[in-house]
Order: C-alpha cells, then structure tokens, then sequence
C-alpha cells in the first residue's frame, strides 16, 4: 500500500488537470452538436472528439512548457503517442463514442449520458495508458546516469 498511494498521486497530477480539461470540452461538443443535426451519435462522436482536443491540448501545452517551447514538439508528441497510442486507437475510434451514444440513449438528460459514457470509457482507457506511463518512466530512469559517491 505504501507503493500505492505515491503512484496514484503522481498518475492523478499527470491526468487529473487533462481530465478536467477534456471534460467540459466533451460536454460543450456534444451539446452543440446536438443541437446542430440532431442527432444523438454525431454528438457521441462530438464528445468524443471535443473530450481530446480539451484532453491532449492541455498535456501537449504542459510538455512543452516544461521541456522549452516549441522546439521540443517532435519529442512531445513522441512520447504522448507512445504513453497514450495503444490507449487512444481502440477508445477514440470506437470504445467512446458507443458508450457515450449508448449512455445519452438510455440517460434522463443527454450531459449526463456524456458523462456516464466517458466514465465508463476513461475505466477501459487508463489501463493500457497508465501501463504505458509507468513503461516509459522506467525507462528514462533507466537511462539516467547514475551518482557516483
């Protein structure tokens, strides 16, 4: 338990701000698009979509903020793909936006199906994404140098 607590802790300060970011993201999306055709699995997609633009737009501007600015772009994305690549192809293409569809479907109002049907995803989702995390940060620990003393 005492391993536990210290990686839930640094897996919440990874994802928790994207989370909050992606979220209200999805919401507006849906609801807009919603409203736009009508149609409840174009606005399942649209919160999907919406969720990942809010989602990685953030992870993308923090990893570049904390490796200098733009000239680390081709490293960030690197690396973003390789933590959240196995994650995303299953979730975005298909995983999501049917359980968001089918949560707005059987949901008393549509923000709470969004809701449901992106909790419901985001438990599928970070498994692979926290494996790969934690994959990756072993191997740049790996790589450092080590003290000698």
């Amino acid at each position: 338990m005492k391993r536990v607590l210290p990686r839930l802790a640094d897996w919440l300060r990874r994802y928790l701000p994207a989370e909050l970011a992606g979220t209200p993201s999805a919401l507006f999306c849906a609801w807009a698009v919603d409203r736009l055709t009508g149609s409840t699995a174009a606005a399942a997609v649209a919160a999907t979509w919406g969720e990942n633009l809010g989602f990685y737009g953030l992870l993308l501007a923090r990893e570049l903020r904390r490796r200098g600015g733009l000239s680390a772009l081709p490293a960030a994305l690197r690396d973003l793909t390789l933590e959240f690549g196995p994650a995303e192809a299953l979730d975005s293409l298909l995983l999501r936006p049917a359980l968001i569809y089918i949560a707005m479907l059987n949901a008393p109002h549509p923000a709470l199906g969004v809701l449901v049907g992106k909790l419901a995803a985001d438990l599928a989702f970070y498994v692979p994404t926290i494996a790969s995390y934690e994959l990756l940060r072993r191997r740049a620990r790996a790589k450092l140098p080590r003290a000698v003393g």
